[in-house]
């Protein structure tokens, strides 16, 4: 498989060496043997972001893997957003983590965590640039279907003995998640390895600060100069972009209607909530609302309104906007 990473050097210095070891085992010690496989053109050290930052704009899109952690199998070769599989809930995002996993996270006291799905998907970056929505190492958006092109892995335990659909034009290929690192769990490590194996170089990478190595961010203005070169939008993920209000906002919803209280006592809620909508996510920009989302394209205001409309069939005398 062509990568497009430079191996052609042949000598490696004992001091690059060294660094690399330390960057994996910051990962996992499990990684260092891998070392000597990253053998990379020194502008290229991505282990130390101090050497790496004198050159900003030798990031590449061809350095880059995207990684997309799930429990849906993208049959046909496709990632499918949630709202796919489940319409009342407006998640129109597809999350990616670039040459990592995805890290725990923790909001407002509740914890979402990706160490135990069952396939890891890895999507050569390059190929999917024109799809970006918000770049991010530790929390990239697409929006919509996401097709997999050429060169894209899908990861699949071998202790799982299901018969998996075609995947387009994607390979899968099974490996043991049952071996546990010192740091990472066992699916976490058969990530890392194949990234590695496939000609990336790994990195941590959380939502907040985007690549680290050893506790210390320094990789922030070397992907703020990628961003510029290639006319991508660099942001905060999913916490900082409109799609994650209208994504709560339909879980509000969905709330309403699950809980068992009073038709009446649910008809306010609604009536509230659809005032919320118009407000917040319909008005067109209302400048004096401070929760106004600007920015929304209007296909989702309408999937919006759509879901507005088949909640209200059960309170008719409550008006839904069309826009």
């Amino acid at each position: 498989m062509d990568t497009g990473i430079d191996r052609r050097e042949s000598y490696i210095s004992k001091e690059k060496l060294q660094r690399i070891s330390q960057h994996l085992a910051s990962i996992d010690p499990v990684l260092v043997p891998f070392a000597t496989q990253l053998v990379l053109p020194p502008y290229k050290d991505l282990s130390n972001p101090e050497i790496f930052a004198r050159h900003t704009e030798q990031l590449q899109p061809t350095d880059l893997v995207a990684v997309h952690l799930t429990d849906a199998f993208p049959a046909d070769g496709i990632i499918h957003p949630t709202v796919y599989y489940n319409p009342a809930v407006l998640r129109f995002s597809i999350h990616l983590t670039i040459n990592s996993v995805a890290e725990d996270v923790e909001f407002h006291g509740a914890k979402w965590s990706w160490k135990d799905r069952r396939y890891a998907v890895l999507i050569p970056f390059g190929k999917i640039m024109p799809r970006i929505d918000v770049y991010n190492p530790g929390d990239t958006i697409v929006m919509d279907d996401l097709e997999l092109p050429e060169g894209t892995i899908i990861l699949k335990d071998t202790g799982s003995p299901e018969a998996l659909p075609p995947a387009g034009q994607a390979q899968v290929v099974q490996t043991d998640y049952s071996q546990a690192g010192e740091q990472l769990n066992g699916f976490h490590r058969a990530v890392y390895e194949q990234i590695i194996k496939i000609g990336y170089f790994p990195q941590l990478s959380n939502i907040y600060t985007g690549w680290y190595s050893g506790g210390w961010n320094g990789y922030r203005n070397i992907h703020a100069e990628f961003c510029r070169r290639y006319g991508l939008t660099m942001g905060t993920g999913h916490r900082g972009h409109w799609s994650k209000g209208i994504e709560s906002f339909s879980r509000y919803l969905e709330g309403i209607f699950r809980e068992n209280s009073e038709p009446e006592e649910k008809e306010a809620q609604f009536r509230s909530a659809v005032q919320e909508a118009q407000d917040n996510f319909l008005s067109g920009g209302n400048k004096h609302n401070p929760f106004y989302i600007p920015g929304i394209p209007e296909k989702y205001k309408q999937t919006l309104v759509q879901l507005l409309k088949r909640y209200g069939q059960q309170f008719p005398e409550v008006e839904i906007p069309d826009s």
